[in-house]
């Protein structure tokens, strides 16, 4: 049996992470990896996001005309990591 595990934020959660000092953010990275690490055996793969203001998407929307959309994720009002 395989699952999926997603790491999800609001808004809110995404701004105090922005607020962190960049070496409280690389000491909350070295925790990730840590915890990554001691689960190896239990984990394929593991991929991360980029931030939502970093990424747009453009379709094809009604009557041919392109539709541009916040990154190539779901829309929503919680910010997903993975």
């Amino acid at each position: 049996m395989k699952y999926l595990l997603l790491f999800c934020n609001n808004s809110q959660d995404l701004a105090a992470w922005q607020e962190l000092s960049e070496e409280d953010r690389a000491q909350k990275r070295v925790q990730a990896s840590q915890w990554i690490h001691e689960h190896r055996s239990q984990i394929r793969k593991s991929y991360g996001l980029h931030l939502p203001h970093t990424v747009t998407s453009v379709h094809v929307g009604s009557g041919g005309q392109p539709l541009v959309t916040d990154g190539p994720f779901l829309e929503g009002t919680e910010v997903i990591g993975g």
